[in-house]
């Protein structure tokens, strides 16, 4: 859905997206005129024909189009998780990877998959080979295998960004590194570079079903024997999950008893005891590095019940943002026992984020590239709002702020409506300083005026 947004976005300036996309699609192709101009000179290359490599080239190439078209935006997660933008995608009730994966969706990719494509199906007219129905199971299976491999490494390199905000290059090693890799003859690289791409595994992309189609042994430093070892913990597991008094049992029973509901008793916020401490880590020499551990909220105690308004005040540091973050599911405590309307945040943050709105520092929910009814389109359907309500909520928010036109707009022109609960009426909302422009009416005239047009 959010994927959908941004295609129609993009197709607003269909000049632009047509450029964009012949763009990729000569760049990606200049790979491909690498290989033209060796078989150029040369008949063969490792012992593979000039339609052989196009046919490694071609798997390879669409495998990791898809995969890029699908994933490749998880490239921006170190810089989101540095500018703490990252907090606005665990507050919706949504997947946390689906959100960032969709997350500006470039359509303009489609051009590397177009053009890896032309090349396989040109490469299927020159080859001569004996297909047999499990070769023709074979070739769209490689594909889309291909792309699940890649999106798999994609997916690890973006949570290790986690740890380490700036390794982005380091997954690119391994997915256009793996990719430029695959596109040539498994026998002109060394058996350790093979045996490597096997472990990863990359050669099972392209390397090992196209050799299999092309009717070629596969590379000398991969095994593709198949082990009859029985896995040891298979049993042990069989025997944990039947028993009825196991582990697992107690631990299930256990969380269906905490989740069961809300106590009519239980304030709607009850924390009792909650604690957060992160771990610093200073370098105190070339190598060695001092590490300490600062507490940051420290045994806090307190219960909001329904309809109360209170005020979390204090210092800067105090462990304001980090009490709200735990309470959102964000993070999770260190010690003592939180509940949001009886569920607990850091178990079922998704299901909690369908019940509590959250503005963290005037940063807005919504999407800044969308226009604003796109934006709360996208809310109705992911909050999964009723639409009576939901037509009702959102005409009294465009008639109380008088949005008119800038419904219209790109969300990042109109951020002052994002603190307006116009898709449904949460059960709890917590803001941090989401008052600024809604206090001072001639920023808020002059802005609308400038965003939208209007003279």
């Amino acid at each position: 859905m959010v994927a959908a947004m941004w295609i129609r976005s993009t197709m607003t300036y269909r000049l632009s997206f047509a450029l964009t996309l012949f763009t990729s699609f000569c760049v990606t192709f200049f790979d491909f005129v690498v290989i033209l101009l060796m078989f150029g000179r040369v008949e063969g290359l490792g012992g593979f024909s000039f339609a052989e490599v196009a046919f490694l080239y071609g798997t390879a190439g669409t495998a990791f189009g898809i995969a890029d078209l699908t994933m490749g935006s998880l490239q921006r997660m170190g810089k989101r998780v540095r500018d703490g933008s990252l907090d606005t995608f665990l507050m919706r009730p949504a997947p946390l990877l689906a959100q960032v994966a969709a997350d500006k969706f470039a359509l303009r990719r489609f051009g590397r998959v177009a053009q890896a494509l032309l090349v396989l199906v040109w490469s299927l007219v020159l080859l001569d080979v004996a297909w047999t129905p499990v070769k023709v199971v074979l070739l769209p299976v490689t594909v889309v295998c291909g792309a699940v491999i890649f999106g798999a490494v994609m997916v690890i390199g973006a949570s290790a960004l986690f740890w380490i905000q700036d390794a982005a290059e380091v997954t690119n090693s391994f997915t256009y590194g793996g990719n430029t890799l695959l596109q040539y003859p498994p026998s002109i690289f060394a058996q350790e570079l093979v045996r490597g791409s096997c472990t990863v595994p990359l050669a099972f992309v392209s390397w090992l079903p196209a050799l299999y189609v092309l009717g070629r042994p596969a590379p000398a430093g991969c095994r593709t024997g198949r082990r009859s070892r029985r896995p040891r913990w298979r049993s042990s597991a069989a025997g944990s999950r039947a028993s009825p008094g196991g582990r697992g049992s107690a631990r299930t029973d256990r969380r269906e008893a905490e989740d069961s509901g809300m106590s009519s008793t239980e304030p709607f916020i009850h924390l009792d005891g909650v604690e957060k401490t992160f771990t610093v880590r200073r370098r105190a020499g070339l190598v060695r590095r001092e590490k300490r551990e600062v507490r940051a909220v420290d045994g806090i105690s307190f219960g909001v019940e329904r309809g109360e308004m209170v005020g979390y005040i204090g210092p800067n540091g105090a462990g304001k943002s980090t009490t709200i973050k735990m309470l959102t599911g964000i993070l999770t405590p260190s010690g003592g026992r939180l509940r949001v309307a009886g569920i607990d945040p850091s178990r079922e943050r998704t299901r909690l984020a369908r019940r509590i709105g959250v503005v963290f520092g005037q940063r807005t929910t919504l999407w800044w590239d969308l226009p604003l009814r796109d934006s709360y389109a996208l809310m109705h359907r992911m909050y999964r709002i009723p639409d009576a309500r939901y037509r009702e909520n959102l005409g009294r928010c465009v008639e109380l702020l008088d949005l008119g036109s800038c419904s219209t707009c790109r969300c990042g022109s109109s951020r002052w409506a994002s603190g307006c609960a116009a898709t449904s009426r949460r059960r709890c909302c917590t803001t941090r300083r989401c008052c600024t422009w809604t206090s001072r009416r001639s920023a808020w005239t002059w802005c609308r005026r400038r965003r939208c047009g209007s003279s």
